[in-house]
């Protein structure tokens, strides 16, 4: 079953618990509670979690990215599996109030890697169950 932890999220880029504010890992710790209680069985691993602003401007991301704010987390998805699960299953990323990055824009739906947030749905990019 997917269970990620807040040392594990963190650590996907260089971060730690010390050196993290406690605002984000405590926005961490919430998103990470409604990833694993979507009951994906499949092993996952998180590419991105939080991301310090320096960071995701010198990688390219997004201004106001979730991930600065650790409300975001990008999970490998070589097959597309979690990506087809949640479309399949749409009722749980309302339940878990998650958005999902459009397939298309995240490697597409057989490859590439899942965007979860807990950001309010206000951008295109953002799948509407």
């Amino acid at each position: 079953m997917m269970r990620f932890t807040l040392p594990e999220v963190l650590a996907a880029n260089g971060h730690t618990i010390e050196t993290t504010p406690p605002e984000i890992c405590k926005n961490l710790e919430d998103l990470i509670q409604r990833v694993n209680a979507l009951g994906f069985q499949p092993p996952m691993y998180c590419s991105s979690g939080y991301r310090d602003p320096e960071y995701n401007k010198k990688i390219g991301g997004a201004t106001k990215s979730a991930h600065c704010q650790g409300k975001a987390i990008d999970i490998k998805d070589p097959q597309g599996l979690l990506k087809k699960f949640l479309l399949r299953n749409t009722q749980l990323l309302k339940k878990y109030e998650l958005r999902m990055e459009e397939p298309e824009s995240t490697g597409g739906l057989n490859g590439g890697w899942c965007h979860l947030d807990t950001m309010p749905v206000k951008f295109r990019r953002i799948f509407r169950p």
